[in-house]
């Protein structure tokens, strides 16, 4: 189908526009910092300690509340350092960018797909708390 080759030749667009460059140089970057992939790492081990345990009728309650309490802070305190991490921060910037464009392409599809004037794209992309998506809707304005 046509139709599809154009989507095609329009995701190829896409892997064009500055966001997606930047989305992908911090993936890069996140992929090669050692510290980073060690604090993820680290960060997902506690976790599924923690599900272990939780889910483990070996231990007694107390104890494993007070394990548990104690893997929680620790797990939440290495989430913080993972945040804070200058790559980190990068990518989720980069991700958030991206994110913004996909939502205006997708709001522009939106609206031919719902019949609306396609002559007026800054109409229609200009956020007005509408997400597009029907399911987090309290009524449009």
């Amino acid at each position: 189908l046509k139709i599809l080759e154009k989507a095609i030749d329009f995701a190829k667009e896409i892997k064009k526009t500055q966001e997606y460059m930047d989305l992908e140089k911090a993936k890069k970057q996140n992929d090669g910092d050692e510290n980073l992939q060690r604090m993820i790492n680290e960060f997902n081990l506690l976790k599924l300690k923690i599900n272990y345990k939780q889910s483990s009728l070996e231990q007694n309650s107390t104890k494993k509340n007070s394990e548990n309490e104690k893997n929680g802070v620790l797990l939440s305190e290495l989430y913080d350092r993972i945040m804070k991490n200058e790559n980190m921060v990068e990518f989720n910037n980069a991700s958030e960018k991206m994110n913004l464009l996909m939502n205006k392409i997708n709001k522009i599809l939106l609206a031919a797909v719902n019949g609306e004037d396609l002559n007026n794209v800054d109409e229609i992309i200009e956020e007005k708390g509408c997400s597009g998506y029907c399911s987090s809707c309290s009524g449009c304005f």
